[in-house]
């Protein structure tokens, strides 16, 4: 009887290493197989990240002659548009006086973008002060006309009319304004 007394020990220590064989086995394949799904996600990442820098850099060389382009119709100061300005007055024969020069708010949201308002005025004949106003709606600039105030300054009617013109120009700009 007592060999079947170790016999019966002996199975059930060999059922039990038995046991113990198919957990590890199991958790090794556990283990391997999520270890495969995160170098799997791992190169997915590294795929998207590829693509998308190679999107991006696409992108730039698309855009090189776009970007040439903007940077022409943005002047980059503010002196080359307060030149722009003086021109039209000149052009028209309006002495146009620039002040208040500073920089707004600008809705692009662009760092490299600015907004610049113009106080201007100036004095001359209505078709005169006209023909000026025309032109600097059409400036060759990035620009809009925010504010235009026209009046006769003359109250004697058998005198020559002269008219005086105030209006706020508002210009984009790739320099940095500072206050």
């Amino acid at each position: 009887m007592h060999r079947l007394y170790y016999i019966a020990w002996l199975i059930i220590v060999f059922a039990l290493c038995a046991y113990a064989a198919v957990g590890y086995f199991a958790w090794t394949i556990a283990q391997e197989k999520q270890d495969r799904t995160a170098l799997l996600a791992d190169a997915q990442e590294t795929l998207v990240r590829q693509a998308a820098a190679a999107r991006l850099h696409g992108l730039v060389v698309d855009t090189v002659d776009v970007r040439k382009g903007l940077e022409a119709l943005v002047p980059a100061d503010v002196i080359s548009i307060a030149g722009l300005i003086q021109d039209v007055g000149k052009s028209t024969g309006v002495s146009l006086e620039l002040s208040n020069a500073l920089q707004e708010s600008s809705e692009s949201g662009s760092d490299s973008v600015h907004a610049v308002g113009f106080v201007i005025q100036g004095e001359g004949s209505f078709s005169a002060l006209m023909q000026t106003l025309a032109l600097l709606e059409t400036l060759p600039i990035a620009s809009s006309i925010q504010r235009f105030d026209i009046q006769r300054t003359s109250s004697d009617p058998t005198a020559k009319a002269v008219w005086r013109m105030s209006l706020h120009i508002r210009a984009l700009t790739s320099a940095s304004i500072s206050s």
